[in-house]
């Protein structure tokens, strides 16, 4: 608290959905409320927020009095949002921009003729993920990659990590930029189980490119990921069966990541397209 200068009265939390633990976390460090709000670019700001009081995580709170919020099927998804509880979130509010600028086409698919105002973004005001980010596997199972991040990010292994899949896979894949130190200290205390394996911790400074091709390191982030899909209660289909780690974060520069710091998916699956048909065909293998 002293590093803020000891003042702080309130958290907001916006951009993405946030752990409940970590939520719980930063209400006891901070004692104070943390509100979970939700809104984008083309709403001009909020259109609901949790309300002080509220222990409850994983929603983003009761509509804003300026917005009408409804949810709408995604046929795409085989989503009835009466059956399910489920669909895309609209939004009808003087906040919400007339349209995109000099771009009647997008305009149009924003915004329908009674003003409703499609976000794209799947949920139930309990926000799962972007609809164009869910996926749909071989099975018919649907998975929401941004949920599956949010989780194994909490590995203090991990810096970024991009999960993907296919309808021709029965489960997800995973790219992992891992922390260098974290993990170089776990591969210190991990003694190689043949003289074949790549010896990391000979070299004082290894780089992440080493780390990176070190099979042990994927091991331990594997068992890493296993431990937290299981702590979260994933079901099957839901944890990444395989990984790749890769020496080259995710940042603006490179394409990788987007100006609001969200991963860039179809920038990552074009450029390590190669590299993720591999991890499928590596698994299936073994």
């Amino acid at each position: 608290m002293r590093n803020f200068g000891g003042r702080i009265r309130l958290v907001l939390v916006t951009g993405a959905p946030i752990a409940p633990s970590i939520l719980r976390f930063t209400r006891a460090v901070f004692s104070c409320p943390v509100l979970e709000g939700y809104g984008c670019t083309e709403t001009c700001g909020p259109v609901s927020a949790s309300v002080a009081g509220d222990l409850n995580g994983s929603h983003v709170g009761a509509p804003w009095p300026h917005a009408e919020i409804k949810l709408t099927d995604v046929p795409d998804m085989g989503l009835v949002a009466a059956r399910d509880n489920r669909g895309e979130i609209c939004v009808r509010s003087t906040s919400c921009i007339s349209g995109y600028y000099k771009n009647p086409e997008m305009t149009a698919k924003l915004k329908d003729k009674d003003g409703w105002l499609h976000t794209g973004d799947e949920g139930c005001l309990k926000v799962v993920d972007r609809c164009k980010n869910i996926f749909k596997l071989a099975q018919g199972e649907y998975i929401a990659p941004e949920k599956l991040e949010l989780v194994y990010q909490q590995s203090a292994l991990i810096s970024q990590i991009f999960v993907d899949g296919d309808a021709h896979s029965t489960f997800p894949v995973a790219l992992v930029v891992p922390e260098v130190e974290p993990l170089f200290k776990a591969l210190s205390n991990h003694s190689p189980k043949s003289p074949h394996e790549t010896i990391v911790i000979a070299q004082n400074k290894p780089s992440l490119e080493d780390i990176c091709a070190d099979p042990r390191a994927k091991k331990l982030v594997m068992a890493d990921l296993k431990s937290l899909s299981e702590a979260a209660n994933f079901m099957g289909f839901e944890k990444v069966k395989n990984i790749k780690l890769i020496a080259e974060p995710f940042s603006i520069d490179n394409s990788m990541l987007t100006p609001t710091q969200k991963v860039a998916r179809p920038a990552v699956r074009k450029r390590y397209a190669e590299e993720l048909i591999n991890l499928y065909q590596e698994h299936i293998a073994v």
